[in-house]
């Protein structure tokens, strides 16, 4: 049976983002627990769009559910607000609608004073994402890591130790550990933008919200202002806006306020490019200066290693 994984920056948002949520989501985008189910679902991988084919329906993230995953209840909810509702499925679905994108993405959490960067580009058609995520603390940068996932093969490199790591999915022969992780790494930096979670703090709140046309980056988008009660989100509760695109679904940017109006949590995108087409020869990254180390001693030397297990361990 193969082994759940669970990428550990996505461990990271979904654990920071989506604390105090009262009704999670059945996350199902980077692992399935019914493993052997799923072997048997992969029935067509599409060479010509490098799409999978599970039960029918084809979508970039095969472990999406379809038809979409209501909450209970929730789909009587959704009748009194369809155009709501459509926006949250389009953002749940969003890598649907994206081939490429490209862009800077900064996240965190002001009141703790930390925050994490990632200027990322990637090709979902291709399966090509090249990431460089900053961790900043107090505005300081404390670690700088390279990230290369292309033609099945991950690099890792923490730049200021010289330090590298690489995978190669065609030595595994797990088919769901080697579609799993291919999927994770694809989404390092820019799921963020491209897949965004936060679409949960509008589902089931839909009273509480409202929206406008807008623009952003040049396209058009879906303006978002309201509330997150407590009910939802206990951390994040409060008045927030977001910014969503109307094509793609795409996150653009996020603002969560507390009861006194400071900053708690925020999602902000950087010229942000989307379907407009990115060389090949981006997708390179130089390491013959770093040592290759085993993940093991790799993790060892992250600025927030603990010596707990993620989802990157085999």
């Amino acid at each position: 049976m193969a082994k759940k994984i669970i990428p550990a920056l996505i461990v990271t948002v979904l654990a920071l983002v989506l604390i105090g949520i009262k009704f999670y989501p059945d996350i199902k985008t980077t692992f399935n627990s019914k493993e052997e189910e799923m072997v048997n679902k992969i029935d067509v991988i599409n060479k010509k769009e490098k799409t999978f084919t599970i039960s029918g329906k084809e979508h970039r993230n095969p472990f999406l559910e379809d038809p979409f995953p209501f909450h209970r209840e929730e789909e009587e909810l959704v009748k009194r607000y369809p155009d709501q509702f459509s926006i949250v499925k389009k953002m749940f679905y969003s890598w649907d609608n994206i081939e490429n994108a490209q862009g800077v993405v900064e996240w965190g959490h002001p009141l703790l004073g930390s925050t994490h960067r990632h200027t990322f580009y990637v090709d979902l058609i291709n399966k090509r994402n090249l990431t460089t995520n900053e961790e900043l603390q107090d505005g300081k940068v404390i670690q700088t890591e390279n990230l290369l996932l292309n033609d099945g093969v991950f690099i890792q490199e923490l730049a200021e130790k010289k330090l590298t790591t690489i995978e190669d999915l065609k030595n595994n022969s797990n088919k769901i550990d080697d579609l799993a992780r291919e999927i994770g790494w694809l989404g390092v930096g820019n799921i963020f933008i491209t897949q965004s979670e936060e679409n949960e703090l509008l589902r089931e709140n839909y009273s509480n919200w409202s929206y406008t046309i807008g623009s952003k980056f040049g396209m058009p988008t879906y303006e978002i202002k309201g509330v997150i009660p407590k009910e939802k989100s206990e951390s994040l509760q409060g008045n927030f806006t977001m910014s969503v695109s109307k094509e793609t679904g795409a996150l653009l940017d996020l603002q969560c306020y507390n009861k006194e109006n400071i900053l708690t949590f925020f999602v902000k995108g950087t010229d942000i490019q989307i379907n407009k087409g990115i060389a090949p020869d981006v997708f390179k990254l130089d390491v013959s200066g770093s040592r290759e180390v085993p993940y093991e001693e790799y993790r060892k030397n992250t600025y927030d290693y603990t010596g707990e297990k993620t989802g990157w361990d085999k």
